[in-house]
């Protein structure tokens, strides 16, 4: 399916894109960057480009007796279906280096990547990291697993009072006063020879996570929170990347509000997913959004029909056609389920609850200085606080309520951070005896 017209012109214009910030970055004049943070837990100097197998081995074996090392990846994520790794960057105490997957490529050695990986997935380091699923995916993508010590400097920066999402260099300039260069993330990161731009910006976005987290630590450990934080750090980065539902939600505004027509943009979506995995493209690429709109509204009942269908890439047209239209049918045939609690939560007084239990949830965190939307997102404690409001107040039909999970579960760090403050919700708000 590489040959779609349609992915080829979205991939072609973002690597347009891609060319004119690299040669932006490379070009600028009179842009020197920062000088590297002077500190004991941060590598001077350029970085260690790793370009072959023996090189490769001897970085490993040197790495491997460090007890934390910061790990990232640079990758190019429009063209196929998993993004393609360009650069891996490591760095201890002692050193940062750059190793090239692409070089290892083409001298036939690409299989010792894997030795790095191996290296890093060990019990006996923690590997530092920041907003990093994709780069954790490359590693279980290489090895098959997690690393199994893993801590995401968002997530500690999260839990020592900074917003949630915060980035790599807000965090770092919070935590230690020094402020990195431009992000240079958008880029040719396929191109050989990498740039000097590149290579600085790519070391850069791990020389400083040793010390990062060192910081964070010390907070962590004065707040009692660093087990929290590599509690949720390995829980984040094995989440699947993957959520229809947010998919859905996206796609299925304004018009698309019917049950049956989320219903059937629901298996779009899936059947698109797979369609881009079995043909390596990204799921744009495979079907644009606004089309699997149109296809949801149009609702057509063979091939012939879905070929009258404007935006379909011409590869999806020619191989995916009937599976579309499966997906299609099977939307048109799911009965609507009707979810009692999407009515009883348009009752004035329960959501009145609801509304009234969030800012009371968000003051606390303020107080403990952790980000809320770290704790929870809104909708998943409106649907899950509704429906305790719901459950507990004996309305009728509430019965039939089938219960979600708490994101406060027993024993887990959210219970232990706002058990209390969630509990005192449920007994002045939920069991307050009001009528809904």
């Amino acid at each position: 399916m590489t040959d779609s017209r349609s992915t080829k012109r979205s991939a072609s214009h973002r690597r347009r894109k891609r060319a004119a910030w690299h040669r932006q970055a490379d070009g600028a004049v009179g842009e020197q960057p920062p000088p590297v943070l002077e500190h004991a837990l941060v590598p001077g100097g350029p970085p260690s480009v790793v370009e072959d197998g023996a090189a490769l081995g001897a970085l490993v074996e040197r790495m491997s007796g460090a007890e934390v090392i910061g790990f990232d990846t640079e990758f190019i994520g429009e063209e196929t279906f998993r993004p393609r790794v360009c650069l891996v960057q490591v760095a201890t105490e002692k050193e940062v280096a750059l190793v090239d997957p692409l070089a290892l490529e083409a001298r036939g050695e690409a299989s010792r990547i894997r030795d790095l990986h191996e290296m890093l997935a060990s019990p006996d380091r923690l590997v530092v990291v920041h907003a990093a699923y994709h780069d954790v995916e490359a590693m279980r993508l290489a090895i098959g697993r997690d690393p199994e010590h893993v801590v995401d400097t968002q997530v500690a920066a999260a839990m020592c009072g900074l917003p949630w999402p915060a980035s790599l260099a807000t965090v770092l300039e919070q935590f230690t006063g020094h402020r990195t260069g431009k992000a240079h993330t958008f880029t040719d990161w396929d191109a050989r020879p990498l740039s000097p731009t590149q290579c600085l910006y790519a070391a850069d976005d791990v020389r400083y996570l040793p010390l990062l987290w060192h910081e964070l630590g010390v907070r962590l450990d004065r707040l009692g929170r660093r087990h929290w934080a590599l509690e949720e750090s390995a829980d984040r980065l094995a989440e699947a990347p993957f959520d229809p539902r947010s998919q859905v939600k996206r796609i299925a505004r304004g018009e698309l509000v019917g049950q049956v027509n989320r219903a059937i943009v629901t298996e779009l979506v899936l059947e698109r997913y797979a369609i881009a995995r079995d043909h390596d493209v990204p799921p744009r690429g495979a079907l644009p959004d606004a089309t699997l709109a149109e296809i949801a509204r149009a609702r057509p009942a063979d091939v012939e029909a879905f070929r009258s269908t404007k935006g379909v890439p011409g590869s999806t047209m020619r191989d995916a056609a009937d599976r579309l239209v499966a997906a299609v049918a099977r939307g048109v045939a799911k009965v609507p389920v009707k979810d009692p609690v999407a009515d009883s939560l348009a009752r004035r007084r329960v959501r009145e609850a609801v509304d009234r239990a969030w800012p009371c949830l968000q003051e606390r965190c303020g107080e403990l200085g952790i980000a809320t939307e770290l704790v929870v997102s809104r909708a998943v404690f409106s649907g899950w606080f509704g429906r305790e409001v719901l459950r507990q107040r004996g309305l009728p039909g509430a019965e039939t309520l089938e219960a979600r999970p708490s994101p406060f579960e027993a024993g887990s760090w959210r219970d232990v951070a706002l058990g209390d403050c969630v509990q005192r919700l449920r007994e002045e708000i939920v069991d307050s005896g009001e009528s809904a």
